[in-house]
């Protein structure tokens, strides 16, 4: 057979997504049914494991696996209780942070560090007015409930919810104490909200000031979709909060914050160690192929140009939130030359997206293997990455944004997409 560019254009469509041709294979449905049920079984274990993580078994704070539990979430706790008693900028002393991190477990937790931005210390500084347990219960359960509601606001299905307290990216992100589920919760909402509601959406997406790293290809794709409305508001929201924290706490902290975030990138880049293959990025990857610093930052001044490129055309080209979604959530990792697994619980934003407009009886392999990379990917990375002896994050994050930049190559295949409240939304 001749391979022509019909052909090959009808064999990406059979793979990415269903075509307008009728004769185009779809996954038998007993098949995907009985895929789905083990998935979703698989996924209810894991959750329960999760949530098995969060209760100690004894006198102290170990938990039934013999780690900590909510181990990362002692950070944030002590920070707070530093920042309670007028002593912020003593949360970025790792010595400091060490000693009483150590009162507070009751055992050497190792090498931990406080790298957030004063903003995040008013979000928690509440939390420090409870014992730890309390405190911990309290923000897991807010963030989850946080990425449900917004998953309803996505799909406008009552399944929505259920996927997102299940899905092993926010589960992941729970159990451990961390960020993740209230950075997909600003990003997931913001995408809701965005088209009726362009200053919600903005002043949503100005909580990202928490966690800068995370927003810088926003700017970008608003410019790109002409919401400056939306922009707009992302910076008053913003710069309001960083103003608030300069009342609330001072300028201290930040100048500890701005000494405490340049050694700590150097620390995490300078040598191979057993946390890079947590650390889905351009940088990463480039180090570990080119053992070189300077290649690495070529790499990745390569792949965050490209990918800026990439989202900024999909946010000019469609108002579909799916294509949207999709390049955001992928974009933010090859951006940003910091991020962690936990981080990419963002990608429960595209996968309810997605699982909104698939039909049992239409779904392609290529969707498929996307909504089966979007659902397992934030856990998955750490133990895929050691198998393979590098980092294969960007890897994903590449095929992800290609499949937005193919899913939008002819607006004829946005402008009749439903997916529920939130395809007309942004």
């Amino acid at each position: 057979m001749t391979v022509t560019p019909t052909t090959f254009n009808y064999a990406l469509e059979t793979m990415l997504w269903k075509s307008p041709r009728a004769d185009t294979p779809n996954i038998p449905p007993p098949v995907l049914m009985g895929l789905l049920g083990v998935l979703l079984v698989l996924s209810t274990l894991f959750a329960v494991r999760g949530v098995a993580a969060m209760i100690p078994v004894g006198a102290d704070l170990t938990s039934y696996s013999g780690g900590t539990v909510g181990f990362d979430f002692s950070v944030f706790y002590t920070a707070a209780a530093l920042a309670s008693e007028g002593l912020s900028p003593r949360a970025y002393d790792t010595a400091v942070l060490h000693d009483r991190l150590v009162e507070l477990l009751g055992d050497d937790p190792g090498h931990l560090a406080w790298r957030y931005p004063p903003p995040f210390l008013l979000l928690l500084q509440p939390l420090a007015q409870f014992d730890y347990l309390t405190a911990f219960w309290i923000w897991t359960l807010l963030s989850w409930l946080a990425v449900g509601l917004v998953a309803w606001l996505l799909t406008g299905r009552t399944y929505g919810p259920f996927l997102a307290l299940i899905c092993p990216a926010t589960v992941f992100s729970a159990y451990a104490g961390q960020n993740g589920n209230l950075s997909a919760a600003i990003i997931g909402g913001s995408i809701a909200l965005l088209g009726k509601h362009p200053r919600m959406a903005g002043m949503l997406l100005g909580l990202l000031v928490y966690k800068p790293q995370l927003a810088l290809i926003v700017p970008f794709c608003l410019l790109a979709a002409r919401q400056i409305e939306a922009l707009a508001w992302m910076i008053i929201s913003s710069v309001g909060l960083v103003l608030i924290s300069l009342a609330v706490h001072g300028i201290d902290p930040w100048i500890a914050f701005l000494d405490a975030v340049s050694s700590h990138s150097d620390n995490v880049l300078a040598a191979p160690h057993e946390s890079w293959y947590r650390v889905p990025t351009m940088p990463i990857l480039g180090l570990q192929i080119t053992d070189n610093r300077v290649a690495a930052w070529i790499m990745h001044g390569i792949g965050a140009t490209a990918s800026v490129i990439a989202a900024c055309w999909i946010w000019a080209r469609t108002t579909d939130p799916l294509p949207r979604a999709l390049a955001i959530t992928s974009g933010i990792p090859l951006l940003t030359p910091y991020a962690w697994d936990y981080d990419m619980a963002i990608l429960i934003v595209p996968f309810l997206l997605l699982a909104a407009r698939l039909r049992v009886d239409s779904m392609t392999y290529g969707s498929m293997i996307l909504a089966l990379l979007l659902w397992t990917a934030a856990p998955a990375i750490q133990p895929l990455s050691k198998a393979f002896s590098w980092q294969v994050g960007p890897i994903l994050w590449i095929c992800v944004l290609g499949y937005a930049l193919y899913f939008i190559r002819d607006t004829r295949n946005t402008s009749n997409q439903g997916a529920g409240p939130a395809s007309h939304a942004a």
